[in-house]
């Protein structure tokens, strides 16, 4: 920060410090306060920030103090603390805190407190002893997105862009394919930072000027007295025009006219010869449908019989002996019926089978899920005189405590498989974990040792059983890592 603060866009801005002073890690760098969990709090509640730069180990809803690792300083808690009123662009450099698979620290910050949010899905890789930033790392890419972003001349989005390029330009990833994936934007790319002017306090006197200007023009209103032209309504008085609907009496003259061609109409008593077929209605009148029906087939009267049939059905059915074939195919039909609801009966077998394939034991593990492990170490590569430790980051996201639980935690060096604490072919750690998160030092903090030669694709994994060693209640964690000359 010291690096990003001694910008010259930065040296008209009020600025804060929090640094490390503890026993374990303490800054060289002067500071306004000692970095913990009260002081930024106090702090962040009490001013009003643009930006707030954060850095130290991380989790998907915190951020720790390197040199204590199992107390993290900010959290999302604390984010409704904050005023939404002076909400801050904020970048974490930090393991974590963006990870998707849960509601993470930077969800927090964008319901209370911030307009974004920059951090790592996984794990932040960073340089011991980073001194600028062409040593690159996560601390460059930090320092090229609070430059980029405090300057003024970059979007949130833009300046995010822009740092993840630069750092790949200078070099400066461990891994690019994937470093360059981890970061990520929530909020509004579009939004950013920018100076604007204090409105001079004078404007508001410019108010009183408007007003009197629009008094004058009111005075005016004497022109609008000159409705005496709307007086001329006498011209809508011009209303004999539409006395000119003599014309349409007109029409009435021409009325007879129709009345002639409606004398042609009158040729429509040719069709009233139909009067001959009015000879016959007498005699279809007893079955005047079934004859339209069947005029079609005159030539085969029988039909005309079996629409009697037909009709007849319903009484045949007492009578079934003449019509007992006809009867057949109808009663065939009801058969079918009585058929199609066989199916049915087969179907609901199958939802039944769904509850009895008793999934519901699964529904039963998320419970247990909400116990998840992360391992962190400070890098994934190490050479000589690095400094190196192993923690687990344990999250019990319910509300139960369990007093009896069993943790494993398995080295796999090229298929050989070390369980901690011991080392050993088989060994584990008993667990007791109350309700939220806690920190396990599976190695303790060390310089790597010279003439170690160099190893890739080294294992680490972590997982949680119950004390029965019957079932897995935590995911199972990795992290791979290695080491050179």
């Amino acid at each position: 920060m010291e690096k990003i603060m001694s910008r010259p866009h930065m040296q008209s801005w009020t600025k804060v410090k929090l640094y490390e002073k503890n026993s374990t890690v303490s800054s060289s760098y002067s500071c306004d306060y000692p970095l913990t969990r009260t002081n930024a709090k106090n702090v962040w509640t009490s001013n009003h920030f643009a930006f707030a730069n954060l850095a130290g180990h991380g989790s998907e809803t915190a951020v720790y103090q390197m040199g204590f690792s199992s107390d993290y300083f900010w959290s999302g808690s604390l984010c409704s603390s904050i005023s939404n009123d002076y909400p801050a662009i904020v970048i974490a450099d930090a393991c974590s805190t963006s990870d998707t698979a849960y509601k993470n620290l930077g969800q927090y910050f964008l319901e209370n407190g911030g307009v974004g949010y920059v951090g790592a899905t996984k794990v932040a890789y960073g340089t011991h002893g980073w001194s600028g930033p062409a040593d690159g790392s996560s601390q460059s890419f930090d320092y090229y997105f609070s430059d980029a972003v405090t300057s003024g001349n970059y979007t949130q989005g833009a300046a995010l862009q822009y740092a993840l390029a630069k750092n790949y330009q200078q070099n400066g990833w461990y891994y690019n394919k994937y470093e360059i994936a981890e970061w990520n934007l929530w909020g509004n790319p579009h939004l950013g930072l920018y100076y604007r002017e204090p409105e001079p306090t004078a404007t508001p006197t410019h108010a009183p000027m408007p007003t009197a200007t629009p008094t004058p023009l009111p005075t005016n209103t004497p022109l609008p007295t000159h409705t005496p032209i709307p007086t001329h309504t006498p011209f809508p008085t011009y209303t004999p025009f539409p006395t000119h609907t003599p014309f349409p009496t007109y029409t009435s003259t021409q009325t007879p006219l129709p009345d002639t061609p409606t004398q042609k109409p009158s040729n429509t008593p040719i069709p009233t010869s139909t009067s001959q077929p009015t000879n016959t209605p007498p005699k279809p009148t007893s079955t005047p449908k079934p004859p339209t029906s069947t005029p079609r087939p005159t030539s085969t009267p029988q039909p005309t019989s079996t629409p009697t049939q037909k009709p007849s059905n319903t009484p045949i059915p007492t009578s079934t002996p003449q019509p007992t074939s006809t009867p057949q195919s109808p009663t065939a039909t009801p058969v079918i019926p009585t058929s199609t609801p066989a199916p049915p009966t087969s179907t609901p077998d199958y939802p039944m089978k769904t509850p009895v394939a008793t999934p519901t034991p699964y529904p039963t593990q998320p419970p247990a899920a909400d116990i998840v492990l992360r391992i962190h170490m400070p890098s994934i590569y190490f050479h000589p005189g690095d400094m190196c430790e192993c923690l687990l980051e344990i999250n019990n996201r319910g509300p139960a405590e369990f007093t009896d639980l069993v943790l494993f935690m398995v080295l796999d060096v090229y298929g050989e498989f070390y369980c901690m604490p011991g080392a050993s072919a088989f060994d584990y750690y008993p667990l007791y974990l109350p309700p939220g998160q806690t920190i396990k030092e599976i190695l303790p903090r060390f310089f790597w040792p010279d003439n170690c030669g160099e190893a890739f694709n080294i294992n680490w994994f972590a997982g949680i059983t119950d004390s029965r060693f019957s079932k897995v209640i935590s995911n199972i964690d990795s992290f791979t890592f290695g080491w050179a000359e």
